[in-house]
């Protein structure tokens, strides 16, 4: 999501945030969130939700704005772009622990190439994908 929202800030949030499964767990299993986000110009709403107990498993996001939506299927590796009456399909496959297996290579081969990391990978960008988390609760 900071990928996506780094720019914007929130102007207005409602959420529900809590544990309601019997999980095994000392944290919130339930987000379902709606907030509006501005950067400077434009107005976007956006609705999240996850739980840690949903079968089939649902990983969505509803961007919505003046000039149409973006509904993203993270299961479905689907992204739907409305615009103008119309709408845009656009596929995408990923497999997840591929995703953690290449980060974790990538900054093995950093480590043994005395390189820089990225700074969209860096502790700084971790502390800013925490700081968006906690002022969507």
């Amino acid at each position: 999501m900071l990928f996506l929202f780094d720019k914007y800030k929130i102007v207005t949030k409602s959420y529900i945030s809590r544990k309601v499964s019997d999980l095994q767990i000392d944290v919130e299993d339930t987000l379902s969130a709606q907030f509006i986000m501005r950067d400077g110009k434009r107005n976007l709403i956006c609705q999240l939700h996850t739980n840690f107990y949903e079968k089939p498993k649902r990983r969505q996001i509803n961007i919505i704005g003046k000039k149409g939506k973006i509904f993203c299927d993270l299961n479905k590796g689907i992204i739907s772009i409305f615009r103008n009456g119309k709408v845009r399909k656009i596929l995408f496959n990923f497999d997840r622990n591929e995703i953690f297996m290449k980060q974790v290579k990538y900054f093995l081969n950093c480590i043994k190439k005395n390189k820089k990391i990225s700074s969209k990978l860096d502790v700084i960008n971790g502390a800013k994908s925490l700081e968006l988390a906690l002022r969507l609760k």
